[in-house]
C-alpha cells in the first residue's frame, strides 16, 4: 500500500532530522531514501545544507561520496561553490592515492581559474614529499588541472630530486611521468646521468629497467659505452642466472667485438658451474654473440661433461641446446649414450622427454633399435 501525503512529508521530515545526526557513511543511503519520496525544493535545499556542513567537517575519504549524493540534490551554483572549497580544503589532508579522485570529482564541479591554480599548488606540495611509488598518482591528477609550464618545470623537478633514491623498479614510474609532463633536453641528460650511477648500486636481477629506460632518453655514445663498463664489471662476479640479464641488457647497447668476445668469456666460465636450468638461456645469449669455432666447442665440451654425472631430470636441459652449437657425430653419439642412460634410471616425469630428444639425436633405424624395436 502505497503511502499517502501526509505520511510521505512525515516520512521525508524524519530522514532530514537523521540527517543532521547522522554519520558521513549513512548519508548517502539517506539521501536516497528522500529522494525516493518526491522531496520538494525546500526539502531539497535543507539537505543539501546538511551536508554542505558535513563536508566541511568530514575526513577527506569521506568527500567524494558526499559531493556524489549531493550532486543528485541538484545544487545551486553558490553550493557548488561551497563543495569546491571543502575539496580544496580536503586535498592538502589525503593521501596521494585519494588525490586522482578527489581531482576528478573538482573538475566536474567546474572550477574556477583561481581554484584550479590552488588544487595544482597542494598537488605540487605534495610532490616534494611523495614517495616514488606515490609519483603515479599524483601527476596525472596535476595534468588533468592544466598546469602552466612553471609548474610542469616544477613537478619535472621534484621528479628529478626522487631519482636517487628510488629503485630500479620505481624508475620506470617515474619516468613514465617525467615523459608525461614534457621532458627537455638537460633533463635528458639529467636523467641518464642519474640512471647511469644507479646502474652501478644495482643488483644484476633488477637492471633491466634501468637499461629500458636509458635507452628510451637516448642515451650519447659515451654515456652507452659507460653503462656497457658497468655491466662488463658486474658480469665476472655474477651467477649463471645474473649473467644471462646482464648479457641481454649488454646486447641492447651497441656492444663492441672486444666487449662480445668478453661477454662469451664470462658465459663459457658461468657454464661450468651452474644449475642445469639455466644451460638454455647462456646459450642462447652465447648464441647471440656469434661464437667462435673454438668457443662453440669449448661449450660443447662443458655440457657433455656435465652430462655424463647428472641426474635424469637435468638431461633435456644440458643436450636440447647441443643442437644451437654445431655438434659434431661424435659429439651426437656420446649424446645418445647419456639420453640411453637417463633413460634406464628415469621416472615417468622425465621420460617422454627423453624419449624425444633421444630421437631428434638419433636416425630413426637407430632410435627404434635403441627403443628394442625392428625396423620395418
Amino acid at each position: 500500500m502505497e503511502p499517502n501525503i501526509k505520511e510521505r512529508a512525515e516520512a521525508r521530515h524524519a530522514i532530514l532530522t537523521t540527517l543532521t545526526k547522522a554519520y558521513p557513511q549513512e548519508i548517502p543511503d539517506l539521501v536516497l531514501a528522500l529522494l525516493s519520496l518526491k522531496p520538494n525544493d525546500i526539502e531539497r535545499a535543507e539537505a543539501r545544507q546538511t551536508i554542505l556542513t558535513t563536508l566541511t567537517n568530514t575526513n577527506s575519504d569521506r568527500v567524494i561520496p558526499l559531493v556524489q549524493v549531493l550532486s543528485t540534490l541538484k545544487p545551486d551554483d553558490a553550493e557548488q561553490a561551497k563543495t569546491r572549497r571543502a575539496i580544496l580544503d580536503a586535498l592538502p589532508n589525503t593521501t596521494p592515492q585519494t588525490i586522482p579522485d578527489l581531482v576528478c570529482t573538482f573538475s566536474g564541479l567546474k572550477p574556477n581559474d583561481e581554484e584550479r591554480t590552488k588544487a595544482r599548488q597542494t598537488i605540487l606540495t605534495t610532490l616534494t614529499s611523495a614517495e616514488p611509488w606515490e609519483i603515479p598518482n599524483l601527476v596525472p591528477a596535476l595534468s588533468a588541472l592544466e598546469p602552466t609550464d612553471e609548474e610542469r618545470t616544477k613537478a619535472r623537478q621534484i621528479i628529478l630530486t626522487i631519482f636517487p633514491r628510488t629503485d630500479s623498479t620505481g624508475v620506470h614510474f617515474l619516468m613514465r611521468e617525467l615523459r608525461a609532463l614534457g621532458v627537455t633536453d638537460d633533463e635528458r641528460r639529467e636523467t641518464r646521468r642519474t640512471i647511469i650511477t644507479a646502474l652501478t648500486n644495482t643488483g644484476p636481477h633488477t637492471i633491466l629497467d634501468l637499461i629500458s629506460e636509458l635507452l628510451v632518453l637516448e642515451p650519447t655514445d659515451e654515456e652507452q659505452t659507460e653503462a656497457r663498463q658497468i655491466i662488463l664489471t658486474k658480469l665476472t662476479n655474477a651467477d649463471s642466472i645474473a649473467v644471462c640479464f646482464l648479457v641481454r641488457e649488454l646486447r641492447a647497447l651497441r656492444v663492441t667485438d672486444d666487449e662480445r668476445t668478453e661477454s662469451r668469456r664470462s658465459i663459457l666460465t658461468a657454464l661450468t658451474n651452474t644449475d642445469p636450468r639455466t644451460v638454455p638461456d647462456l646459450i642462447g645469449e652465447l648464441s647471440a654473440l656469434e661464437p667462435t669455432d673454438k668457443e662453440r666447442m669449448e661449450a660443447r665440451r662443458t655440457i657433455l661433461t656435465t652430462l655424463t654425472n647428472t641426474n635424469p631430470w637435468a638431461v633435456p636441459y644440458l643436450v636440447a641446446p647441443l643442437s644451437k652449437l654445431e655438434i659434431s657425430d661424435e659429439e651426437r653419439t656420446e649424446a645418445r649414450k647419456a639420453i640411453l642412460t637417463a633413460l634406464i634410471n628415469a621416472d615417468s616425469s622425465t621420460l617422454h622427454e627423453l624419449v624425444g630428444l633421444l630421437r631428434q639425436f638419433t636416425p630413426v633405424h637407430d632410435w627404434l633399435a635403441a627403443l628394442g624395436l625392428e625396423s620395418v
